[in-house]
C-alpha cells in the first residue's frame, strides 16, 4: 500500500489475457482468487485443510495451490506459485515471494516496477491513486 492506502497496481498476461495484480510487500504468499482461475481454465492442485488469513484479517481456506503458472510482463515469461482461494470478485496478488524470486524494485517516484529475469532488467509501469 502507498502512503494514502491504495493497491499497488500493474497488469500482467496471463494465457494471453490482462490480469491486474496487487502488488503487496506485505503478504508473503501469492494469492489468486477462484472467479480467475475459472475464467482462464487455470490448471490446479487441490489443497489439504489449510486456510490463510488474508489483508482483511479474515480467515479464507485454501482451496488450491497453481505451481509455476506463467505470467507474462513486458513480453517476457516469469513464473510464480499461486495460492488459490475461493473469495467473491476477481483478485490477483503478488506477495514477497515472487518479489523476492524475481529481485523486484519499485519505484514510487517514476511509477515503475523493475524486475530481473534471466539476467535482463525488466521496466514496467505501475498505478496508485
Amino acid at each position: 500500500m502507498d502512503q494514502k492506502g491504495s493497491a499497488v497496481q500493474t497488469i500482467i498476461r496471463m494465457k494471453g489475457h490482462p490480469v491486474k495484480a496487487i502488488i503487496n510487500s506485505e503478504a508473503s504468499v501469492s494469492i489468486i482468487t477462484l472467479p480467475i482461475v475459472k475464467q482462464l481454465r487455470l490448471q490446479m492442485s487441490l489443497a489439504n485443510s489449510s486456510s490463510i488469513v488474508i489483508v482483511d484479517q479474515a480467515k479464507k481456506k485454501v482451496i488450491g495451490f497453481i505451481r509455476g503458472a506463467p505470467f507474462i510482463i513486458a513480453d517476457v515469461r516469469v513464473l510464480v506459485d499461486l495460492i488459490i482461494i475461493d473469495a467473491p470478485r476477481a483478485a490477483l496478488l503478488v506477495g514477497t515471494d515472487w518479489l523476492r524470486r524475481y529481485l523486484v524494485d519499485l519505484l514510487f517516484s517514476k511509477k515503475r516496477l523493475i524486475l530481473e529475469s534471466k539476467g535482463q532488467k525488466l521496466s514496467i509501469p505501475i498505478e496508485y491513486d
